[in-house]
């Protein structure tokens, strides 16, 4: 498998006036493969940020080391490699007084890019048409955040990293830039380092996840390894939850009572082959739905050492 970024045992040592030193991050490992939506997840301070302003040059390993398109960190090539890239993390101060427009030129300057021919398409693509001429510091947080993504995609970069991309849309918003994301990751075989705490959005897109702890990473799965392990179930209504409850002592299956009258069944059964066993003892099936896991209780249940 190819991959665009791999972090090997990287260590990030802060020291804050009157405290003791401590690792942002401490040993940690990353494998992002070539043309996935990685999302990072974990709780604030575990590290999220850190490796993000790694990559992005804006911060250097203490220990450890990275590389990014196969080339080290450790070589002087390293910056040409990043004028590929598309990066997010925060709006710098240093734009207050930038318009929209000069912030997107300055990127293109950034990276070295002469042609700044899709500016305007930009401009156009992420609603800011009517703000060309807006000094950042005015703008809302949702337009802060558009400007942003507009920024990161400046020169049609192969890799993007986004810190906390939805942070601030409205909902319209935050549907179109995952239709976004989709359609440049397959259509254009874009990248994305995602760090969100929007676990729901997320799961929508991601083809990989990484899960941060106190600066280590505990788990990186794909997609389809995580729906394996999620827990499945069939979520039923019934007429009769006692008759019920006594049909799956007496068989054997796993279930968990919801309410007075509904169940999940952690059972593989054809849907025939139910309705008849639970008839048969005076049970009625009501409403039957599939129930899976979500990232969320994936996520809570390897965070907590489940």
């Amino acid at each position: 498998m190819d991959y665009v970024f791999k972090g090997n045992d990287i260590v990030k040592t802060f020291r804050k006036a009157g405290f003791k030193k401590f690792n942002a991050l401490d040993g940690l490992n990353i494998n992002v493969p070539k043309g996935a939506i990685y999302g990072l997840i974990g709780q604030n301070g575990a590290g999220k940020t850190t490796i993000l302003r790694i990559l992005s040059g804006v911060q250097v390993p203490s220990k450890g080391s990275f590389s990014l398109y196969d080339v080290s960190n450790k070589s002087g090539k390293i910056d040409k490699c990043r004028r590929r890239m598309g990066i997010y993390l925060t709006m710098p101060a240093m734009y207050d007084n930038t318009t929209v427009l000069g912030c997107l030129k300055y990127e293109y300057d950034l990276k070295g890019i002469k042609d700044n021919g899709n500016i305007n398409e930009n401009i156009e693509k992420f609603g800011l048409s009517n703000h060309e001429k807006t000094k950042v510091k005015k703008l809302s947080l949702g337009l802060k955040q558009r400007l942003g993504i507009a920024m990161a995609m400046c020169g049609n970069p192969d890799f993007v990293v986004l810190d906390e991309p939805m942070n601030g849309l409205d909902p319209e918003t935050i549907i179109w830039l995952r239709e976004y994301i989709l359609e440049m990751n397959r259509k254009n075989d874009v990248t994305f380092l995602i760090s969100s705490h929007m676990l729901e959005e997320l799961s929508k897109i991601i083809t990989h996840v990484g899960i941060i702890k106190e600066g280590k990473m505990i788990k990186e799965a794909s997609v389809e390894e995580i729906e394996e392990k999620l827990k499945k179930s069939i979520r039923v209504q019934v007429s009769d939850i006692t008759a019920f409850s006594k049909v799956c002592e007496e068989k054997g299956y796993q279930y968990e009572i919801i309410g007075d009258d509904t169940a999940d069944l952690f059972e593989k059964i054809s849907v025939n082959n139910l309705v008849s066993i639970f008839k048969e003892a005076g049970c009625e099936i009501l409403e039957l739905t599939e129930n899976v896991e979500s990232l969320e209780s994936y996520y809570l249940e390897v965070n907590n050492g489940k």
